[in-house]
């Protein structure tokens, strides 16, 4: 048994050694060759695409300030229409302008309270009459602002009267109050006659130590406001009465003579200015 194990392992030992040979008889025979090797050729190429850079989080810059400075709200061309600035007031005419008018026109006065010797019109107001080339024509002017203008009532020649009156006006008054003055008056002038008509809208008896029993009263009147003046147009009544036993006359009409009871109607313009 045991030559029988001894017999395999020779025999294993043998094929072992045969195979040896062999594969070393080979080895001599031939050249060892290397395998052959494949030449990889590499291409490069150019990209848009840039390289990739760092992937750390770049550190934020500052906003950048601008070169160009904004340049104003531009003012406008034109320059917008200002509101006008309202006209200076009118002053109003005062007493002492109107007494200087006057007397450069010649006229001269007197003091003044009623046409009768002893008719005080206005109470507790100083007057004056300014008289020119008829003294019962007169402008007469109070202290406190109240002015007259009168004529004789006489149809043909008030209007002309007056007007002489208005022309030294001009000098004092604005053009404009001028103007609605006589459309005023050549209004009122087509309204009345040569007498005074209805109820007397104020009436000035006979004082009772009057020689002449004087009597005034104001007829027909018409109250208007032009600018800031505030005017009257009115017809004036004045009687006298001539004493029995006395032969009377008047100088301004030619030395007339009269016997009782005579009367005479002027046309008024009355108004209030500044004292």
């Amino acid at each position: 048994m045991k030559a029988q194990k001894v017999y395999i392992m020779i025999l294993a030992v043998l094929v072992l050694a045969l195979i040896s040979c062999q594969l070393s008889g080979e080895a001599g025979g031939d050249e060892t060759q290397e395998p052959p090797t494949e030449q990889v050729e590499v291409l490069a190429t150019e990209t848009n695409t840039p390289l990739p850079t760092s992937t750390a989080s770049p550190e934020p810059t500052e906003t950048p300030i601008p070169t160009d400075t904004p340049t104003e709200t531009p003012t406008p061309t034109e320059t917008p229409t200002e509101t006008p600035a309202p006209t200076a007031t009118q002053q109003p005419v005062t007493v002492a302008q109107l007494d200087a008018l006057l007397r450069d026109h010649g006229y001269t006065r007197q003091p003044f309270q009623g046409i009768g010797n002893y008719t005080v019109l206005r109470p507790g107001e100083t007057g004056y009459a300014y008289t020119k080339d008829n003294w019962m024509e007169p402008v007469k002017v109070y202290d406190d602002g109240y002015v007259r203008f009168e004529v004789l009532n006489n149809l043909d020649s008030r209007a002309s009267r007056m007007e002489l009156k208005l022309e030294m006006l001009d000098e004092l008054f604005p053009a404009e109050f001028m103007a609605e003055l006589r459309e005023a008056q050549e209004a009122y002038l087509e309204t009345v006659g040569r007498a005074v008509s209805g109820t007397a809208n104020e009436l000035w008896p006979p004082p009772a130590q009057d020689f002449w029993r004087s009597m005034e009263g104001q007829y027909n009147v018409s109250n208007t406001t032009i600018g800031s003046y505030d005017v009257t147009f009115s017809l004036w009544f004045w009687q006298i009465e001539c004493p029995e036993g006395y032969i009377c006359w008047f100088p301004s009409f030619g030395d007339q003579v009269f016997l009782g009871q005579s009367s005479f109607v002027f046309y008024n313009i009355e108004l209030w200015i500044a004292p």
